[in-house]
C-alpha cells in the first residue's frame, strides 16, 4: 500500500493551468505523516526513487496504478497533468517548492516540480523524486509511468 502511496505521489507534482491530457496525479510537501517507502516511477524510460507520503490523496492515487501519463510544461519549473479521476485532497500552503515535489493541485492536477521556488499557492503533497534528472524534465512534454 505505502508503494502505491508512493507512484501517486510522483504523478501530481506538475502545476496545473489547463485541461490538455488527462490521465492521472500525484501530491507532495507539508507532511504531517510522511512514510519511508519508496517506489520508482518512470519518466521517458528512466527510473528514479520516489518516496510516497502517507495521506489520503497518495492512497487515492495509488489505487489508480498504474499510470502512463503525458504531462506538460509550466513557467520553466514544473510539469503536469489532469486527471480523469478526482482525487480527496487537504491543499495547504507550501511556501517553498523543492526540486522532485509530487503534489496535486486542486483535485485533479498532478504536479511534479523540478526547480525550487517560493510559492503562494496551495498543494495536497504526494511525495518527492529523489535525486531528479532537471534537463529531462525541462522538455516541452514528458511522459510517466507509474506502477505499484
Amino acid at each position: 500500500m505505502k508503494k502505491l502511496l508512493l507512484c501517486l505521489c510522483m504523478i501530481f507534482v506538475i502545476g496545473c493551468q489547463s485541461n490538455n491530457e488527462v490521465e492521472d496525479n500525484l501530491e507532495i510537501n507539508n507532511i504531517e505523516e510522511q512514510d519511508d517507502e519508496n517506489m520508482n516511477i518512470i519518466i521517458e524510460n528512466q527510473s528514479f526513487a520516489m518516496t510516497l507520503y502517507d495521506n489520503e490523496t497518495t492512497q487515492a492515487l495509488v489505487a489508480l496504478l498504474p499510470l502512463e501519463l503525458s504531462l506538460h510544461q509550466l513557467n520553466n519549473n514544473e510539469q503536469y497533468v489532469y486527471l480523469e479521476e478526482t482525487l480527496p485532497n487537504n491543499a495547504a500552503s507550501i511556501n517553498q517548492i523543492q526540486a522532485g515535489d509530487v503534489m496535486l493541485f486542486g483535485d485533479n492536477c498532478l504536479v511534479i516540480f523540478y526547480k525550487d521556488f517560493n510559492t503562494s499557492y496551495q498543494y495536497t503533497p504526494i511525495g518527492h523524486i529523489d535525486n531528479l534528472d532537471v534537463l529531462l524534465m525541462e522538455s516541452s512534454i514528458i511522459h510517466i509511468r507509474l506502477e505499484e
